[in-house]
């Protein structure tokens, strides 16, 4: 990867525990360059654009947009696995090397600020639409019926765990 690129990257970090850890991977690559995959940044892009799609209701509804629904972007879930997995792959073959050289410490200031720079997007999204979800008659007979229920699926939401707890 080129200085260019690995500086970008650095760069994207955004609170002070990042910042001292992208200073270790920048200190701990020594020197080794690797070549950018601007191909599977352009293939994450695409698949990006597929979900996007995929939730435009008015594709659904127009019918001159009938054929590039049902051949493209009938099945966006697809592209959210692909792009995830893709993600994956990107920024372990950016950080791999600098991230095996460094210590338990480092590692763990690496993922907090991860988290602490992605949760409050996600609770932010969740409380924003949050009433929009109740303003819903369905949902909100739902609430009604089954209050402890939806207080149970709310939680496991805000604590991000709808993919280990079943619903």
């Amino acid at each position: 990867m080129n200085s260019t690129t690995h500086t970008s990257l650095v760069t994207e970090l955004a609170s002070d525990r990042e910042q001292a850890l992208a200073s270790a991977v920048r200190s701990k690559s020594h020197g080794e360059s690797l070549p950018v995959l601007k191909p599977l940044t352009s293939l994450r892009f695409l698949a990006a654009l597929a979900v996007f799609f995929s939730h435009l209701g008015y594709l659904k509804i127009v019918d001159s947009f009938q054929w590039l629904r049902t051949r493209f972007f009938v099945e966006g879930y697809a592209g959210v696995t692909f792009f995830l997995v893709l993600s994956g792959f990107i920024l372990t073959y950016n950080y791999h090397k600098a991230l095996t050289d460094l210590n338990l410490r480092e590692i763990k200031a690496f993922y907090v600020a991860r988290f602490a720079r992605i949760y409050p997007l996600y609770l932010l999204t969740f409380l924003i639409s949050l009433p929009f979800l109740i303003s819903l008659p369905l949902m909100r007979n739902q609430i009604i019926q089954q209050p402890l229920t939806f207080l149970y699926t709310a939680a496991i939401e805000v604590l991000a765990l709808q993919s280990y707890v079943p619903l």
